[in-house]
Formats: structure tokens, C-alpha cells, sequence
């Protein structure tokens, strides 16, 4: 089960790379290429669609779905899904859902770019 931690997000300087701590080395921040999805908290997760109790699917990432206040803060989060074999997700919470439409919008066109560079 993981917990919530207040956390600032840091991109690197060369805008490839997003990191959670104040000072943290580039090389231990995760890259931008391996996200596969920025998926907002109140979307359908296209993995729990047609499942025996879910038929029509949840919301969020499985991951979110176990640890975060669920519906109530669905509107302010989303996640990062990541093609990563020691991480799956980035689960992401905000204080509004003004806040998390802006994010939302801002790391796909981060995404977008670092894998229009490859």
C-alpha cells in the first residue's frame, strides 16, 4: 500500500526528466520517455474493462484505486502509466482541479515532445 507524500515536482533542465526532490540527481529522476499514458484519475482504466466485477470498467490505475481517497479527490489527480519494469505508475494529487487539468495538459505536451525527439 503506498501512502501520500507531499512532494514538488522538479523537471530537469533539459525538460526530460521529472524528479520529487528538492536537489535530486538527474540521473535518479525519472525519464519522460518511459511514460506511455498521462491518464487523468476519473478516466477509465482500459486493463479493469469487462472484468467479472467491473464490467464497464474502474476509474484510475489499479494502483491508484488501492491507495489514494478515491472518488473523493478524482478530479484533482491522475497518473503517469510508465513502461518501466521497477515502477508501473506515477500517481499524482493536487490541490485543485483547475491545478490538475493545467498538469494534466502540460505532461502530455512534455511526453509528446521527448518522444517526438527520438
Amino acid at each position: 500500500n503506498t501512502k501520500v507524500k507531499d512532494r514538488v515536482l522538479i523537471l530537469d533542465e533539459s525538460g526530460t526528466r521529472i524528479g520529487w526532490k528538492v536537489g535530486q540527481c538527474p540521473e535518479t529522476m525519472l525519464p519522460l520517455e518511459k511514460v506511455k499514458e498521462v491518464r487523468a484519475a476519473y478516466e477509465k482504466d482500459p486493463d479493469s474493462v469487462s472484468t467479472p466485477d467491473a464490467p464497464n470498467g474502474y476509474g484510475a490505475t489499479e494502483t491508484f484505486r488501492r491507495s489514494a481517497e478515491g472518488v473523493a479527490i478524482a478530479r484533482r489527480a491522475f497518473s503517469l502509466i510508465l513502461n518501466d519494469p521497477q515502477r508501473d505508475t506515477l500517481d499524482i494529487q493536487v490541490s485543485t482541479e483547475k491545478e490538475a487539468r493545467k498538469m494534466i495538459a502540460a505532461f502530455k505536451a512534455l511526453v509528446n515532445e521527448v518522444k517526438a525527439k527520438k
